[in-house]
């Protein structure tokens, strides 16, 4: 009597025998009916192949080229969109490529032939060689000697069985029925991605802006996709691992193509993403990077700021300066709201800000990255810092409070910041404090507004001038 083990371990040998012995179909891009891809912005893109191809009824091994080679092989789900019923009993990803090393590794103990040619009559001559070895050298046998050098070309009969020029991926089914069969092939890979980047040019006033934004595409994957329809997801979903990105992937260098401004891609809320479908298909060949515009706006309200932002260290120690020169950094700030000219989802990404100098020609302001901001959300940009406006701070009383509980100390400190402005204008210099502790600002010449831990002062500095911003704080 069989046993149960037995009859499995039987089971299991009958059925990866048939699979072995079904036949072969090739499938490549030529049976590409339709190609979709949905782009995440962190090196990953959901890829859906449809193609159309003959089974015959029965297992069938069918393998699919003119894949991703950055493919992950556990994410793959087939699709049948014909009628007819279709199981998939196995899916095997085969990566193994055919190279020099490769080749070699699997002629080890077979033979080859050593061509040489003489290089004063160009006449070749061959004669038949084993491989030995392919670690730290190659080692031949060629007739009765052993050489360690190649003394010519080698010559392979055939490439191996198993080898491949690019990954393929072999997926063995039974079908039903006989006849064509329309099949989605679906998966994840990296080696795609996307990121939002804008333009954004002030005018005259910098009070307005234009502005355009752009998806810049790049596809490192190995593979191009041809007409495909293509989709953004702006936002970041959870990955279990990030997986290493193959060092030859990444040091290619990838074309930039610039795409017209004529159509935006169209956007709509997605879960909590949000997703921007391109009104056309694209073909997006391997180590590419291309250019489409997502969003344009001709008239957007901004806010210009100044801004001098301290540290939180000052107010528990004594600082030995003389009125040290700090930065004043410039801002621009909007609302993301359609009366002030906007009032769309906007996808995090770098914005870069031009203007138009005295004569005409447009100047680099300075770039800044934009986090997601949804509609209704505000923005505050650092572009760089001021040149005409500066401040100095001084430290000008610094006490340690006697206090009954060791563990709780006091202090009191006052400060002296100078604001110069060499402007022909006046501007307005926001002076941003984060006190730690419990604080309370016991003497100033400004009045502050309390932001949670950071004490603000707005402080007009005429043209051609300077003011003077003094206060005196408690922390505890």
């Amino acid at each position: 009597m069989m046993t149960f083990r037995h009859s499995l371990l039987f089971s299991l040998v009958f059925v990866a025998a048939s699979v072995l012995a079904a036949p072969v179909v090739q499938t490549g891009k030529a049976d590409q009916k339709q190609i979709s891809l949905t782009i995440y912005e962190r090196d990953l893109a959901m890829v859906r192949d449809v193609r159309q191809l003959p089974l015959q009824n029965g297992d069938v091994n069918v393998r699919f080229g003119d894949i991703s080679e950055r493919i992950q092989p556990e994410t793959v789900m087939l699709k049948n969109l014909s009628s007819g019923k279709l199981t998939v009993d196995q899916i095997c990803f085969d990566n193994n490529l055919l190279s020099k090393q490769t080749l070699l590794d699997h002629y080890v103990g077979k033979m080859v032939r050593v061509v040489r040619t003489n290089p004063v009559t160009g006449t070749e001559t061959e004669e038949p060689a084993q491989i030995l070895s392919v670690r730290n050298g190659i080692v031949l046998k060629i007739g009765d000697r052993i050489e360690t050098d190649v003394p010519g070309r080698i010559v392979f009969d055939r490439i191996p069985e198993g080898l491949h020029g690019k990954p393929v991926l072999t997926v063995g089914m039974t079908s039903k029925n006989g006849g064509g069969r329309r099949l989605e092939l679906d998966y994840l890979t990296n080696g795609i991605s996307w990121s939002a980047h804008y333009i954004a040019r002030l005018n005259e006033k910098e009070n307005r802006m234009n502005v355009s934004g752009w998806a810049v595409v790049s596809n490192n994957s190995g593979t191009e996709y041809r007409e495909a329809k293509v989709q953004l997801i702006a936002g970041n979903p959870n990955v279990a691992m990030a997986r290493p990105v193959l060092m030859a992937a990444a040091a290619r260098s990838a074309k930039l193509d610039a795409m017209p401004v004529s159509n935006e891609a169209s956007q709509e809320s997605f879960a909590d993403y949000h997703l921007y479908t391109l009104p056309y298909r694209i073909t997006l060949s391997n180590d590419q990077t291309r250019q489409y515009a997502l969003l344009n706006s001709d008239d957007v309200r901004i806010v210009r700021k100044w801004v001098m932002n301290g540290a939180s260290y000052y107010y528990r120690n004594r600082l030995s300066n003389a009125g040290d020169r700090l930065p004043v950094d410039m801002e621009i700030a909007f609302r993301n709201i359609a009366g002030d000219g906007l009032g769309v989802p906007l996808p995090g990404g770098t914005i870069r800000f031009y203007q138009t100098d005295d004569r005409g020609d447009q100047q680099f302001l300075g770039e800044s990255r934009m986090s997601h901001t949804p509609v209704d959300g505000t923005v505050n940009l650092k572009i760089g810092e001021s040149f005409d406006v500066t401040g100095s701070r001084k430290q000008t009383r610094f006490e340690l409070l006697p206090s009954k509980d060791p563990a709780t100390r006091k202090y009191e400190s006052a400060y002296e910041i100078v604001l110069k402005n060499a402007k022909n204008k006046s501007v307005t210099v926001q002076i941003r404090e984060p006190i730690p502790g419990d604080w309370r600002v016991l003497q100033e010449n400004y009045p502050h507004v309390r932001d949670g831990m950071m004490a603000v002062w707005n402080i007009r500095v005429p043209a051609n001038g300077q003011s003077i911003l003094s206060y005196h704080v408690r922390v505890e």
